[in-house]
């Protein structure tokens, strides 16, 4: 099973069409407070919220795909 990470979530839209072809999710990142809340509620996964500059590479588990 192939990995994603998703930078730029927005509520999740791109994320949904990867589990329902087999991936797995394994992290997202989003900035928009309301877009989060919007996230939270459709999935388990690990949600970053914070501005993308301020990401630590180190901090993400290694994924297969990056979407953005």
């Amino acid at each position: 099973m192939y990995t994603v990470g998703g930078l730029f979530a927005g509520v999740g839209g791109i994320e949904l069409g990867f589990e329902g072809n087999g991936f797995k999710v394994l992290w997202a990142n989003e900035f928009d407070k309301d877009a989060c809340n919007t996230y939270r509620s459709n999935f388990n996964h690990r949600l970053i919220e914070q501005d993308i500059h301020t990401l630590e590479v180190k901090d993400l588990s290694p994924v297969d795909v990056i979407t953005a």
